[in-house]
């Protein structure tokens, strides 16, 4: 038994918990205020941004890597200082947010103002006078709020493409109403909703959002959470008596989610997603989770192969990674192609729906052939590219030796016959001892000149050069005997070759 409880405490040491995303991050939290205009609209933002030490102005923390940005607006009539604690905990880890002062309730005109606060520290990574210079990620754009914010930067995400994510609490339902333009937005949309809200009631403002919106759409009820608990203050408390959570435990939780959601769509970091949507959610007895996936953009990822050269009737064995995808439920299968020409204009051979990261190809033909592959998402309209490789398939050794290789060498092409029904083409090898020009002309079976090849020159060692079946004007060669007559110096060979249907 004891033996058994020691190894029990050895597996604890050897993996250590996952890091809670409400536990604080390792950044300290700067801020400073800034003044905004828009039109005739002035307002008074707060900036909290990842510092080496708290406090105005203090020196940010480089070592978080490039910060991404979140903006934030606060609930009706409410003040940016009541959610303090949910913009030192971003900052604390990586992120930047920006909150907005609102002078009224003009809901159209709140989401653009977020949408300009954004712009606003976008604008702060060019700015060399900036002690944010260089530090923020343009690309990964989140927003979030309470309450009439909440509603507020849902309709920012229908106004303006540019938003990765949004994570609202206890949205409110907005002029223009965001439960009809909802499913105008394109951005992740994670709402998170307070269960026994009596001001905001799930089932007349945030379910029916979420039911309107289009994936990727998730929607979290925290249980016995009420409206107003989710700001630091209990000054209104009485105006929403309802729920059973306390206060420490539902700004955990937002803290917790908020994080996570950031973490993963902003910072591109997978391992939050098991609290978004995996074991570490299903665990959690305090939230219920609904949410409709989709396939998200696929990273460009590397092909591989062991080897630059092949002989004829060799296996080839290619590998590749798994693309990165922020959606970890995604089923991704792979097409290989094989092509003659890096532009795949003309493809060989596509071998479908492979499942593994590996792939072995049989070549039978001679040739210089262009592989890559094509990673396929469950919606099929997401795929992506990996990077091109190349194979030179050459002639045996043996073939090699028997050739005598003190003079220029032409060797059988192949395939021969050519069917005109396949790619039309043979590949013709050779062998310099030395570099040299040569020149290529096909006769018909009568001698009449059908085709001349410019000339080519050729470096020292193996090489081969393309026959296609058409003629110089572009036509298809009828099926027939055709002469391909080599010359090169002093050495002339004429190989004949059929073209069959």
């Amino acid at each position: 038994m004891k033996l058994i409880f020691k190894l029990f405490l050895v597996l604890l040491i050897s993996f250590p918990a996952l890091p809670q995303p409400e536990d604080p991050g390792s950044s300290q939290a700067g801020r400073f205020t800034v003044q905004l205009s828009r039109l005739s609209r002035n307002f008074t933002c707060t900036v909290v941004y990842p510092a080496i030490s708290s406090g105005q102005n203090t020196p940010p923390d480089t070592s978080q890597g490039k910060f991404p940005v979140i903006a934030f607006g606060h609930g009706f009539f409410m003040q940016t200082s009541y959610y303090t604690s949910i913009f030192n905990h971003l900052a604390s880890h990586g992120f930047i947010v920006i909150a907005p002062q609102f002078f009224d309730t003009q809901h159209g005109e709140l989401a653009r103002d977020l949408l300009t606060c954004i712009n606003y520290i976008k604008s702060l990574n060019n700015d060399s006078n900036s002690p944010l210079f260089g530090l923020i990620d343009t690309s990964s754009i989140g927003v979030s709020g309470h309450s009439m914010g909440g509603g507020a930067s849902l309709l920012a995400t229908v106004y303006d493409s540019i938003i990765t994510i949004a994570v609202p609490l206890a949205a409110a339902e907005t002029t223009p109403s965001v439960i009809n333009i909802i499913n105008e937005s394109n951005s992740i949309l994670y709402l998170i909703s307070a269960q026994n809200d009596g001001i905001t009631p799930p089932g007349t403002t945030q379910t029916p959002m979420y039911n309107n919106a289009v994936p990727f759409k998730s929607i979290l009820y925290l249980k016995g959470a009420n409206h107003t608990k989710f700001m630091d203050t209990n000054l209104f408390d009485w105006t929403d008596p309802n729920g059973y959570m306390t206060r420490l435990n539902q700004q955990r939780l937002t803290r917790r989610y908020l994080t996570a959601s950031f973490k993963h769509f902003l910072k591109k970091d997978t391992t939050y997603w098991t609290y978004l949507f995996g074991a570490e959610n299903q665990l959690d007895t305090s939230v219920i989770l609904n949410f409709e996936a989709k396939s998200l953009p696929l990273s460009d990822f590397t092909l591989t192969a062991s080897y630059d050269t092949l002989e004829i009737n060799a296996n080839a064995q290619f590998n590749w990674q798994k693309p990165f995808t922020l959606n970890l439920n995604d089923i991704i299968s792979y097409n290989l192609e094989i092509a003659t020409s890096p532009d795949f204009l003309e493809i060989l051979e596509t071998y479908e729906g492979i499942t593994d990261t590996a792939f072995s190809v049989d070549f039978v033909e001679f040739g210089v052939y262009y592989i890559r592959v094509r990673a396929i998402a469950s919606d099929t309209s997401i795929t992506s590219y990996s990077n091109t490789c190349s194979i030179a398939v050459y002639i045996p050794v043996s073939v090699r030796e028997k050739a005598g290789l003190g003079i220029p060498q032409f060797f059988d092409n192949y395939p021969n016959p050519v069917k005109l029904s396949d790619n039309n083409k043979s590949v013709f090898p050779y062998y310099f001892p030395e570099p040299q020009k040569f020149s290529v002309k096909v006769y018909g079976i009568d001698g009449t000149l059908i085709k001349s090849y410019p000339e080519q020159f050729a470096g020292e060692g193996f090489g081969y050069f393309y026959f296609d079946a058409k003629s110089n004007s572009g036509n298809l060669l009828p099926a027939g005997v055709y002469f391909v007559r080599i010359l090169s110096g002093s050495t002339s060979v004429t190989k004949k070759i059929l073209l069959v249907k």
